[in-house]
C-alpha cells in the first residue's frame, strides 16, 4: 500500500528504504526499536543490503519495550519486519539482491529516487509541479506569500 499511495515503483520503494535503512539507527525512545541496521550508519552505500541478504536473521525482542524485531547471529545488526519483506517478496529481494551487488547503481538510483519524493509535493494547483516548469525565469514570492512564477 505504502508503495500505491506514495506513486513509487518497486524499485524505488526498495532503493529509498535501504537508502534510509543505510542512514543512522533505531532508539528505543522513539520507536521502540533498537540498533543500527550497518556496521557503519553514517556511510550512504550498499552495505545495508548486503547485510540484509548475507546474515543470519534471528528474532529479538526489545527488552525495553518488548518489540519483536531481528538481530543478526553474533552481530551488533538489526533489522525490522519490513526489512525482511525485502528477502521474502520475489520482486522486492531480486532489486534488493541487485543492489547488494552493485553500489554504483544503487546510488544512481537512490538519487533519482530521491529527487522525485521530493519534488511530489510541489504542486502549484491546476498549473502542474513547480519543478517541471519550463521557464527559467526566476521565482519571486509575492505579499500574500504565494510563489509567483
Amino acid at each position: 500500500n505504502a508503495m500505491r499511495i506514495t506513486g513509487l515503483s518497486a524499485r524505488e520503494f526498495v532503493v529509498l528504504m535501504g537508502g534510509g535503512h543505510s542512514l543512522g539507527q533505531m532508539h528505543v525512545a522513539r520507536s521502540g526499536y533498537e540498533g543500527s541496521w550497518t556496521a557503519n550508519p553514517t556511510k550512504l552505500d550498499n552495505d545495508y543490503f548486503q547485510t540484509l541478504a548475507l546474515e543470519q536473521w534471528e528474532e529479538h525482542k526489545v527488552a525495553a519495550t518488548g518489540k519483536e524485531q531481528y538481530k543478526a547471529h553474533g552481530k551488533d545488526l538489526y533489522m525490522l519486519k519490513v526489512d525482511m519483506l525485502l528477502r521474502a517478496d520475489p520482486e522486492l529481494a531480486h532489486i534488493a539482491q541487485e543492489y547488494a551487488a552493485n553500489k554504483d547503481i544503487f546510488l544512481e538510483d537512490f538519487a533519482r529516487a530521491w529527487t522525485k519524493l521530493m519534488n511530489a509535493d510541489r504542486f502549484d494547483g491546476p498549473a502542474g509541479n513547480l519543478c517541471d516548469l519550463e521557464s527559467e525565469a526566476p521565482a519571486e514570492v509575492d505579499d500574500e506569500a504565494r510563489l509567483v512564477v
